[in-house]
């Protein structure tokens, strides 16, 4: 502008009129012609890409004309929006296969628990099979087949269990120990036990043979040889009051008898006086044995190898000892430590095993105050 034009401009403005301004932007243009060349170079460089790629997917089939490559490129263009969703041909094979494992997985899961719980089904079915002998109590010895020759034979096992329910409902109804002598096994203790009803005020509870758990122990004497091996057939019962009661038969004269001392576990002193009573003299006491390291002791220049017996339900228990003072108190020593495993690394051990022994109260001078094991019997409740 001159500067008569800037002298113009300041000439005062009439009152009422307002004085208008032009300004010029002389840069706007050259941004704008700039911008749009560089957008056009950018187009040119992605048409230039696609037209390489294009180049570079076709170099296994030799030249391609460039009509054709502009054709693929248009074509390319419109279908890019259905590629981007779809993924290419390579990537829609591999989200094709995700799917169906992403299916198959839980199919096959499926079948296999449902496979599981058919074999866990069949098991149980297993547990019902009357003869519970292969189950309970395999045949491992010749010793165990020797001594349950009577029962070994399939066409009586079925017949001695009908017969044991038979003898247990015959006593359930007696009315006078008569009515049940002759389905008991003699004792030469019946005089010190005789068959009294009142041990068996409550009826034990009768189910089918395939309901009721059975097994064959077989007890020796200790000490004594195998061919005075006793096989007993043993079921598991419980009366109507939901006490459990084992009821222990043996063969004897052609026939199945109940023995009556080892089921009513018949003790020469009771167990709910024996503590009390501190008998000085050995009485025959059945019992379930338990041994740990804590009860061993040393009283004086003597060890004492320690147990815990206890009654049938575990309500009773006295603490007892086998001095081992003498070569047969360590031969029962030591014949209690194999029954129940104990120092056995290889072998699991076991504990609440049924024995039956002879104690008195504190040593052979009457002193201390647990229980001496004069003498250990057998095994079990029954006497071989």
């Amino acid at each position: 502008m001159s500067d008569q034009d800037d002298q113009d401009d300041n000439k005062a403005v009439p009152e009422g009129m307002v004085k208008k301004v032009r300004r010029v932007k002389g840069k706007r243009r050259s941004k704008q012609s700039k911008s749009s060349g560089e957008g056009a170079q950018s187009l040119l460089e992605q048409g230039k890409s696609l037209l390489e790629s294009m180049q570079h997917d076709d170099e296994e089939t030799g030249h391609v004309a460039i009509q054709d490559q502009l054709k693929r490129l248009k074509e390319r263009d419109e279908n890019r929006d259905l590629d981007e969703v779809w993924g290419s041909k390579k990537k829609s094979s591999s989200w094709i296969w995700m799917s169906l494992i992403g299916v198959l997985i839980p199919v096959i899961g499926i079948a296999v628990g449902i496979s599981i719980l058919n074999k866990a089904d069949n098991s149980k079915d297993v547990e019902l099979i009357p003869n519970k002998f292969e189950l309970d109590t395999p045949m491992e010895t010749s010793l165990d087949q020797e001594a349950h020759a009577w029962f070994h034979n399939k066409q009586n096992s079925r017949n001695f269990l009908a017969e044991a329910r038979d003898i247990l409902k015959a006593i359930n109804e007696a009315d006078s120990p008569s009515d049940i002598t002759k389905f008991l096994r003699p004792s030469p203790n019946r005089e010190k036990n005789p068959v009294d009803l009142a041990k068996w005020d409550v009826p034990v509870i009768i189910n089918s043979s395939s309901d009721t758990p059975w097994s064959l122990p077989v007890v020796v004497a200790e000490g004594d040889t195998s061919a005075n091996a006793r096989g007993v057939l043993s079921l598991a019962l419980k009366r109507e009051d939901q006490e459990k009661i084992a009821a222990f038969f043996v063969y004897e004269g052609d026939k199945l008898l109940l023995d009556w001392d080892a089921t009513t576990g018949w003790c020469e002193i009771p167990w709910s006086e024996i503590r009390a009573a501190k008998p000085r003299k050995a009485k025959i006491l059945r019992a379930r044995i338990l041994k740990k390291a804590g009860y061993d002791a040393i009283k004086g220049d003597v060890s004492q190898s320690g147990y815990l017996l206890s009654s049938d339900d575990g309500s009773q228990f006295i603490f007892g000892f086998i001095p081992l003072d003498s070569d047969e108190n360590q031969k029962n020593d030591k014949a209690l430590r194999d029954l129940l495993n104990y120092g056995q690394l290889t072998t699991k051990l076991k504990g609440n095993l049924r024995v039956t022994v002879k104690v008195r109260y504190g040593d052979k001078s009457g002193r201390g105050d647990r229980f001496e094991i004069v003498d250990y019997l057998h095994e079990g409740w029954v006497k071989p």
